[in-house]
């Protein structure tokens, strides 16, 4: 339940201003009290957002459509999003990740994937012309679906939410230690064994389960290690 204090706390006012407000049926308390709670006015002093806010203005349905589609276009293009080059996969999780910080300056634009990736490309322009730009054709036919097929807010929740939208009724517990992240099992440690018998190989990649092989999780695996400095910082 909304309390004065935290009214207090977020209108910079004084207690004994909120419960004069109060008595003066002023709309702006009628419309905290009626709309938002606690938690919700705690999470925006602490965030300065309220992620139950930040869904777009769909319905759940609307959203897995999004995701359906999505995740058909990436399966006739090229099946498992990690059938991308080691350089392409980062060039695409890295612009994902640039989205997710500075979506505001884009939002205004009517095609924000293409402004903002000429942005993110300018942005590393030197690392790009290291490479050969022929290859991220492929990256480029992604954001151009995404564009045609107006993603935009879509991706911009899911980013945010740091893809969690994309493993909903998974188990991270199957595929990754504690922190949610790092594989249970190391494939390149246990191929340096000296000692592992090939039995003992044959049993771990039998139970071996990898998070690229599941579309969705692919991407949460995916988008968290090549960001992983960026999210800690």
């Amino acid at each position: 339940m909304l309390t004065t204090k935290d009214i207090s706390n977020l209108l910079l006012f004084t207690p004994q201003g909120v419960n004069k407000w109060k008595k003066e049926k002023r709309p702006i308390i009628f419309l905290l009290e009626k709309y938002f709670s606690k938690e919700d006015i705690e999470e925006f002093l602490q965030t300065g957002a309220i992620m139950r806010y930040e869904t777009p203005n769909t319905s759940l349905e609307f959203l897995e459509s999004f995701k359906s589609k999505y995740f058909n276009f990436i399966h006739v293009k090229m099946r498992f999003i990690n059938s991308l080059s080691e350089y392409q996969l980062d060039f695409y999780f890295s612009y994902l990740f640039f989205i997710k910080v500075n979506h505001n300056q884009f939002s205004i634009h009517d095609h924000p994937f293409y402004s903002s990736l000429s942005r993110f490309a300018l942005d590393n322009k030197q690392d790009t012309s290291r490479n050969d730009k022929d290859s991220l054709h492929i990256v480029y036919d992604i954001i151009d679906f995404l564009e045609n097929e107006k993603m935009w807010d879509y991706f911009i929740y899911v980013v945010q939410n740091d893809f969690k939208p994309f493993i909903q009724c998974i188990n991270l517990d199957d595929y990754f230690l504690k922190d949610g992240i790092t594989e249970k099992v190391d494939l390149d440690e246990i191929a340096q064994r000296d000692n592992i018998s090939e039995q003992e190989l044959d049993e771990i990649m039998e139970n071996y389960k990898s998070p690229l092989s599941v579309a969705g999780l692919d991407h949460y695996y995916l988008y968290h290690q090549y960001n992983h400095k960026r999210l800690k910082a």
